[in-house]
């Protein structure tokens, strides 16, 4: 997992790593806030209820649009990691060119497939809207719960795009290749 931007020849690659990584703080500070108001609210309103002292009715509304939202933002992140979609057994065996064909194809496929549940969030989240629903206790519109799967897929898209090219841009070139054996 890499954490901070490598020092390179200060091109647009490094401006790009800058602006990414800085997403991907931000990113992980919301996961880790949502994660804690879960894990919170879910603990207060368990010890009242058992304990007959007072009542969260809210409560699992609030868990429920805290976990879906988490998911998809932790689905970016970990889509930058690599922990979503990756095939470390075949990687090793192509060459340079290889390589950049399979990341390009795995670029592809997950933009179709976040392409596709970002269309549907977005059909998801019209009808929301059209209908006015709202969650029972807090009265959040359903809107926003929904808007977390274009806004997830975005980011997965996001992520994907620009790892895919640092990803090809880190590849060793045949000639890194020939000095690092004759070392």
């Amino acid at each position: 997992m890499e954490t901070e931007p490598k020092p390179g020849n200060g091109g647009k690659m490094d401006l790009l790593k800058k602006i990414f990584f800085a997403i991907l703080k931000i990113e992980r500070a919301i996961g880790a806030v949502l994660l804690f108001v879960i894990l919170a609210v879910v603990f207060v309103a368990t010890v009242g209820r058992y304990s007959t002292l007072f009542k969260i009715t809210f409560s699992e509304e609030l868990a429920r649009f805290c976990m879906i939202w988490l998911v998809f933002i932790g689905a970016a992140v970990c889509g930058y990691e690599g922990n979503l979609f990756n095939v470390d057994l075949i990687m090793p065996k192509f060459k340079r060119t290889g390589k950049i064909i399979f990341l390009i194809i795995r670029l592809i496929l997950t933009l179709i497939f976040c392409i596709f549940a970002a269309k549907y969030g977005l059909d998801m989240i019209g009808k929301q809207l059209v209908l006015n629903q709202k969650s029972a206790m807090m009265g959040i519109p359903y809107a926003f719960m929904y808007s977390s799967v274009p806004v997830g897929c975005l980011l997965i898209a996001l992520h994907y795009t620009i790892k895919t090219l640092i990803d090809i841009k880190e590849l060793p070139t045949a000639g890194q290749l020939s000095e690092n054996k004759g070392r």
